[in-house]
């Protein structure tokens, strides 16, 4: 059998509650100062509540006109490409380059406006170019259509693992000949049906804290972003002069379906799911530098990948970065956030030499989804 290419990243592209950049999420993570404040995105009318928001955001400064009628996902996702990849899209194929999307809810806010609009005024009220909004892949849409990418595109919703399994969906569509690169990640708004739905399912922390990993975690702080990395083989980017950001590895996932919560299933899940990536990675538990998880301060979830982290390495688990409690669960986007902050950590944002990250997320319905990165060969040369 013929060896798989290695697949590497050659950029990332982010929008987070730090600000608009790979740059400043990498500088608001090693800073430590959490960026949760006061509700600020919605009417007066909605009760007070505290969350990370991307705000200030002005798109048009990036993006300039045609974008009126856009949704806030659309526009966040279009605003880290722009900012982060554009130059390099550019200059590439686009007719081979591809666009996988993870998202949990598009612009559920749009759809819900619509019909809302709909309903009260009947068909004649409501705006015909507001229509794309409701369609669960317009952002992966808007952004092929605003880049000019006319390979293959995917929208992949998967809750809270979805910015990993959009990179998997990327890995097999370059293995499989069917692109030759692909812009993979997640994008999700913040928005009030959002919120109002956390907060009804009882995920929100009433402490108003949000603390993964911690004993006083209570629940989640709601959070919103987009994060995007450009996935193509090794050989290409050599040809192209593209340095690696980083190696991506491995990838697993796995689902323990359950109709009522139990830890234990998803435990083992999570750990068949981690030994895969190591295992493809051809990396042993011990050479795990650091741990980038998906906790994000609902027991449930916290309490699953320790657990899961004690039955890989016991006493001796790496050090751990629960990035969501410093920008919230930003649900599609979260995991992608995470990914992005792991490049960065290879790339020596954490201060401290990182060789080989790995990467987590689960959600409450029994799925497990990791990667596993490692430095670039040239990581020192990597400006």
């Amino acid at each position: 059998m013929a060896e798989l290419p290695e697949l590497v990243i050659t950029g990332i592209a982010a929008v987070s509650p730090f600000g608009i950049g790979a740059g400043p999420l990498g500088e608001g993570l090693a800073s430590g100062k959490p960026a949760f404040s006061s509700l600020r995105l919605f009417s007066s009318s909605f009760p007070p509540g505290v969350a990370a928001m991307v705000e200030p955001f002005e798109p048009g400064k990036l993006l300039g006109k045609g974008i009126r009628l856009m949704d806030r996902t659309s526009l966040l996702l279009l605003s880290a490409i722009a900012l982060d990849l554009r130059k390099t899209i550019d200059s590439m194929d686009k007719s081979r380059l591809g666009l996988v999307l993870g998202t949990g809810f598009g612009s559920v806010h749009a759809i819900s406006s619509f019909d809302r609009t709909r309903l009260l005024e009947g068909p004649d009220g409501v705006e015909p170019g507001l229509f794309p909004n409701t369609v669960f892949n317009c952002p992966a849409s808007q952004a092929n259509i605003r880049f000019g990418i006319t390979g293959l595109t995917s929208t992949i919703s998967n809750g809270f693992t979805a910015g990993i399994d959009a990179l998997a969906y990327a890995r097999s569509a370059i293995l499989w000949g069917r692109a030759d690169a692909v812009v993979a990640g997640g994008a999700d708004e913040l928005c009030e049906e959002i919120y109002t739905g956390f907060s009804r399912c009882g995920l929100m922390s009433p402490s108003g804290k949000c603390a993964p990993l911690s004993p006083g975690h209570d629940g989640l702080l709601m959070g919103e972003g987009a994060a995007m990395a450009l996935l193509e083989t090794a050989q290409a980017a050599e040809r192209a002069g593209r340095r690696p950001l980083a190696r991506l590895s491995g990838l697993a996932q796995r689902s323990s379906p359950i109709t009522s919560y139990s830890a234990g299933p998803l435990v083992e899940a999570t750990v068949e799911a981690v030994n895969d990536a190591l295992g493809q990675a051809g990396a042993a538990a011990g050479e795990v530098d650091a741990i980038f998880a998906g906790a994000n301060g609902v027991p449930q979830i916290d309490d699953v990948e320790a657990a899961a982290f004690r039955s890989l390495w016991g006493e001796k688990v790496p050090p751990v970065t629960a990035v969501k409690g410093l920008i919230g669960e930003s649900y599609g986007a979260g995991a992608a956030l995470q990914t992005a902050a792991a490049v960065l950590a290879l790339r020596g944002a954490q201060g401290r030499q990182v060789r080989v990250a790995l990467v987590t997320s689960m959600d409450l319905h029994g799925r497990a989804s990791c990667a596993v990165l490692r430095a670039p060969a040239l990581a020192s040369q990597v400006a």
